[in-house]
């Protein structure tokens, strides 16, 4: 049966029980001059150079040609070259754990008034531990200090932070303890992880070099990059060559075995609430 609107009798008790669209639902997309305006804003966009200004994209702004260079805080007990690397317990044996356990950790309120006075000291128990956790790695970061920075993910989707240091000496001074297993946990990175990472494209955001989904609008084509290939740590342990990045990729099943060590909290990738990480990681073996 059909109405004299041309609409049959079930169409006209679908529209009856429609509900008029919220605010929320009528509005439109954003034109891409609004976007671009609303972004500029919000200091999101960088602003156009002057002209003549020199192409080359400027190292505080692309990630490009930052110097890979040792760290600062707490560089010490990040490496095993601190005052209390001796404490740390491998007569007791490895601490099987989990990222959602590690994150219940309390974190030392010291930390956060006197950081100084721990910059070659460790605070048990946990940084006299070697923890080890089953989980996925879900992103990665090539920092300028040389760490390979690894986003761990637990069963709950919980996250933390594991590190792995760069191990030529200028990095980790002999005679750290950690060093050979530091080195051996950065070469299954290189083969296993990080070498999934040349074939994104980049392009650059920030300090680092992300890849363009990273971007909700297109990347101009000048300003994209891949990474060079032969990012693995040269012989001796010398840095990689090439850009600091930072990237999600396909997550990746671990047992990942480290040094517990409580960071400052400053909004890095994948951080636990309490800035519990495992630095330095000293073993890492695919599941």
């Amino acid at each position: 049966m059909v109405g004299p609107a041309g609409q049959s009798q079930e169409e006209r008790a679908v529209a009856k029980t429609k509900k008029p669209l919220t605010a929320l639902q009528a509005a439109p997309v954003a034109s891409d001059a609004m976007t671009r305006r609303v972004k500029k804003d919000a200091g999101m966009l960088a602003p156009p150079k002057p002209k003549g200004a020199d192409p080359t994209p400027t190292p505080a702004g692309t990630g490009q040609k930052l110097q890979i260079k040792p760290g600062v805080e707490r560089w010490p007990v990040k490496t095993g070259t601190d005052d209390d690397v001796a404490k740390v317990n491998l007569a007791g044996g490895v601490v099987r754990s989990t990222v959602e356990e590690l994150q219940a950790a309390s974190r030392p309120q010291v930390l956060d008034t006197d950081e100084q006075a721990y910059q070659a000291k460790r605070i048990a128990p946990v940084e006299t531990t070697v923890w080890q956790v089953d989980c996925h790695i879900t992103a990665v970061k090539f920092e300028a200090d040389g760490d390979y920075h690894l986003v761990l993910q637990g069963t709950s989707g919980e996250t933390m932070i594991g590190e792995i240091p760069d191990p030529d000496p200028e990095f980790v001074r002999p005679p750290s303890p950690f060093i050979d297993d530091i080195r051996r946990a950065r070469a299954v990175a290189d083969a296993k992880i990080l070498s999934k990472v040349p074939a994104m494209q980049f392009a650059p955001m920030g300090k680092y070099m992300v890849p363009l989904a990273a971007f909700s609008a297109p990347v101009a084509a000048g300003k994209r990059t891949r990474l060079p290939r032969g990012r693995k740590t040269g012989p001796g342990g010398k840095a990689p060559p090439g850009t600091t990045f930072k990237a999600a990729i396909t997550p990746i099943a671990v047992r990942i075995t480290g040094v517990g060590f409580f960071d400052r909290l400053h909004g890095q990738m994948g951080v636990a609430p309490n800035g519990i990480e495992l630095h330095p990681v000293l073993d890492l073996e695919l599941l």
